[in-house]
């Protein structure tokens, strides 16, 4: 049964878990069409808060997973782990977790690394520079 359908729990709302995957699927395009689009040292379209937006939507969609105990016997479970490969290649591991610490939002993941998507940054593209300004900042280093 397929369970897409379904409405999770998202703080106050109650969105159904395909628009939650399709909101995943958007915020990874986006972060691909600015890494293709802008060189570094520019302003993109997709900005630091849009990234935040983008992992804090990946968080909800683990919520919904586990909510709805989606497995390997479900076709979103391949979707979703389609889609967190992409993400994945779009990324690096950020060895100083810049975005992590930098987002109270965030901060009771900093433990957990089934989480792992807290703990990436884009490789390249407008959007890897500006997070780059950001862990600059928290070094207290000017930019």
């Amino acid at each position: 049964m397929s369970k897409f359908e379904l409405a999770v729990e998202w703080g106050d709302r109650h969105p159904k878990l395909g628009g939650i995957i399709g909101s995943w699927a958007a915020y990874v395009s986006h972060i691909a069409a600015d890494i293709a689009k802008y060189p570094a040292e520019v302003i993109g379209s997709f900005g630091y808060d849009d990234y935040i937006g983008a992992l804090s939507t990946r968080n909800a969609l683990e919520g919904g997973i586990k909510q709805l105990l989606v497995d390997e016997q479900d076709g979103e479970f391949f979707i979703v782990k389609t889609i967190d490969e992409y993400f994945r290649c779009l990324t690096r591991d950020d060895p100083g977790r810049v975005v992590i610490h930098s987002e109270p939002l965030f901060a009771d993941y900093v433990n957990d690394e089934s989480f792992w998507w807290l703990r990436r940054i884009p490789k390249g593209g407008s959007l890897g520079y500006e997070i780059a300004r950001v862990a600059r900042a928290q070094a207290g280093l000017r930019y």
